[in-house]
């Protein structure tokens, strides 16, 4: 019986074809569709198989722009993991030498939030990265985590200490764009 395959490509050279065309054509039919083809912000997957963004999840929930955000930057869930957030919210009586104390009913609103937002589920490349360094620590500052000691090196002090700045947990002061949860260098600005 003659086989209805031309060319007398059988199951394995099949098979073979098949793989080789879906690897020439994959990327045209499910290519980025980002505009920009500048390599630094191709789209990444992460080892899960998701596309991670450059930026961090920004912030959504208004309890905690309300509560956190009023002394400080209300820093993005995804810069620290789970264990950091539980960690703070057990202590806020003694938060960084003040006493952030609030209703038992917000601790609990905020646990669920920073906790469902935490590095470990962000699609962040930049949470993803902190989470990779962290290797078990459970810091209770960003600016103690390896990734953004990393980061900031070459950053004197001389220059956290101007005035503009104060310290490195004033993100704001030169990531222009760190509410938004976008701190990539492109948008870095350190005042005089």
């Amino acid at each position: 019986m003659k086989s209805w395959i031309p060319f007398n490509l059988r199951p394995a050279r099949l098979a073979l074809l098949l793989m080789l065309f879906a690897l020439v054509l994959a990327p045209m039919a499910w290519g980025d569709d980002d505009d920009d083809d500048d390599e630094k912000h191709e789209r990444k997957r992460s080892r899960w198989g998701f596309l991670m963004d450059d930026a961090v999840e920004p912030v959504n929930n208004a309890l905690y722009a309300k509560e956190c955000g009023a002394c400080h930057l209300a820093f993005q869930p995804g810069l620290l993991p789970a264990r950091s957030w539980e960690a703070m919210l057990n202590n806020l009586e003694e938060h960084f030498g003040k006493d952030a104390s609030l209703p038992p009913a917000s601790v609990d609103a905020l646990r669920v939030y920073l906790v469902q937002h935490a590095a470990e589920t962000s699609r962040g490349e930049t949470a993803y990265k902190i989470l990779r360094r962290l290797k078990g620590a459970t810091p209770l500052r960003i600016t103690e985590t390896s990734y953004f000691i990393h980061k900031h090196d070459e950053i004197s002090q001389a220059t956290i200490q101007r005035e503009s700045i104060g310290t490195f947990a004033n993100c704001a002061a030169c990531h222009r764009t760190a509410e938004q949860g976008d701190y990539d260098d492109d948008h870095v600005v350190i005042p005089k």
